[in-house]
C-alpha cells in the first residue's frame, strides 16, 4: 500500500488502498487517524511503499503516528520504508519477509527476525547495496 507520510499533520497521512471506482464519491485515501477506527486481524502492517514529505522540527512523527494508528487498529507491528525503494531487490526482499513471516512449519519469528532473515540472502548476491533494503524498518512487537 502506498502512503504518504507528512510530518508537519502526523494524523492526517493518507495510505492509499485502491483507486476510486469510476463513478463513486470515495477517492481511495484512507487517513492515519481513521485507521484507529478498523477491527485488523494482522500480525503485520506493511507499507513497502512510502513516501515523505520530511519536517525537520517535527521528523518522523508521520511515521510513528502510522504505526500507532494500525497498532490501536489491531496489527501489533509495522514494517515501513523510510525511502521510495522500487528496485527487483526490494521484491525479493519482500518476497522472502511473507514467506519468513508464515513459514510452512514450525512457530511464526517476530516481524523484525523475518526481516533480517529476508535481508541475509541479498546481502550475498547483487542487491547487496543497502539501497535496497536498509530503508525498512519494523515499528513494533509483531509477534
Amino acid at each position: 500500500m502506498p502512503a504518504l507520510l507528512l510530518d508537519a499533520s502526523p494524523m492526517h497521512s493518507p495510505i492509499a488502498f485502491a483507486p476510486p471506482a469510476e463513478g463513486s464519491a470515495g477517492d481511495g485515501l484512507v487517513d492515519t487517524a481513521d485507521l484507529m477506527g478498523w477491527d485488523v486481524a494482522s500480525r503485520v502492517a506493511v507499507l513497502s511503499r512510502v513516501y515523505g514529505d520530511p519536517s525537520p522540527q517535527n521528523a518522523g512523527a508521520a511515521a510513528r503516528a502510522m504505526a500507532w494508528a494500525w497498532f490501536v487498529a489491531g496489527a501489533p507491528a509495522t514494517v515501513l520504508t523510510q525511502w521510495v525503494v522500487d528496485t527487483p531487490g526490494t521484491s525479493l526482499l519482500m518476497q522472502g519477509f511473507h514467506r519468513r513471516l508464515a513459514p510452512a512449519t514450525g512457530p511464526a519469528p517476530r516481524a523484525s527476525e523475518a526481516l533480517r532473515q529476508a535481508i541475509l540472502p541479498l546481502l550475498a548476491g547483487r542487491n547487496r547495496h543497502p539501497f535496497h533494503w536498509a530503508g525498512f524498518t519494523v515499528m513494533g512487537d509483531g509477534r
